[in-house]
């Protein structure tokens, strides 16, 4: 991975700057414009909300159990996204999800993220706190 048109110094981005995935031979496999990536960061991180649960698969079925604390986060910026990624705290995760794989032709979607470990999740943006949904009550 290599991050072109981002000073980590300065925080300041290049408009045409782009995230590569290169190969071994230097070939670019991939690439992710800031202007696009920009687009799908103000609209999804602005203001969001992590609500931690755990997952039961008894019996065929799964069960979701949800914590009764959510972490708020509010006030981003791009180049917060940039300098996690050139830090090493967000990564590349390349996902692929094969559909029909027991049919003649299965399909391939590929559905990659870049991602980063949710205790670093906060440096993402201006004012990050843990708020209790139901104050005041015991928790089993």
């Amino acid at each position: 991975m290599h991050l072109s048109g981002y000073s980590c110094g300065s925080k300041k981005a290049d408009a045409d700057g782009s995230i590569f995935l290169i190969d071994d031979k230097q070939n670019i496999a991939a690439e992710w414009k800031f202007t696009k990536i920009l687009e799908h960061w103000n609209r999804k991180h602005a203001h969001a909300a992590y609500v931690p649960y755990t997952a039961e698969s008894p019996e065929g079925y799964t069960r979701y159990n949800y914590a009764d604390r959510v972490s708020l986060g509010e006030g981003t910026d791009f180049t917060k996204f940039l300098n996690a990624f050139s830090t090493g705290a967000a990564y590349y995760d390349p996902g692929i999800k094969l559909v029909g794989a027991s049919k003649p032709h299965p399909e391939i979607k590929r559905r990659s993220q870049f991602r980063m470990h949710f205790k670093n999740i906060g440096t993402l943006y201006e004012k990050w706190e843990n708020v209790a949904l139901f104050p005041g009550m015991e928790t089993v």
